[in-house]
């Protein structure tokens, strides 16, 4: 029986994802540009800033749905242009089979 380390298939993942995700990022034009409106409260005497608090609103607005979809468009672009990316959930189905 081969023994598998969580520790070692994690941190071979996350470097191949590291070393092809640069690669695929140099295609890709970049996310969205979140507005920074900064809104200052103060907790117990500390004044804490919050750059992106209109995200928070509710019920969303047009300015959330559309920053939010290029959000999703830009991370779809991004996993699309992985090498051997339909490969991906094949392998890490077999990975994760033997942890059980």
């Amino acid at each position: 029986m081969v023994r598998v380390s969580r520790r070692g298939v994690l941190s071979s993942l996350v470097s191949v994802a590291f070393a092809i995700g640069g690669r695929a990022r140099a295609a890709v034009p970049g996310p969205p540009v979140a507005r920074l409106s900064p809104v200052t409260d103060t907790y117990f005497g500390t004044p804490v800033v919050d750059d992106y608090r209109w995200m928070e609103t509710f019920p969303r607005t047009p300015e959330w749905d559309t920053w939010l979809k290029g959000q999703a468009d830009y991370a779809r672009r991004v996993l699309d242009a992985l090498p051997d990316r339909a490969a991906m959930p094949r392998r890490s189905a077999v990975t994760t089979t033997r942890w059980k």
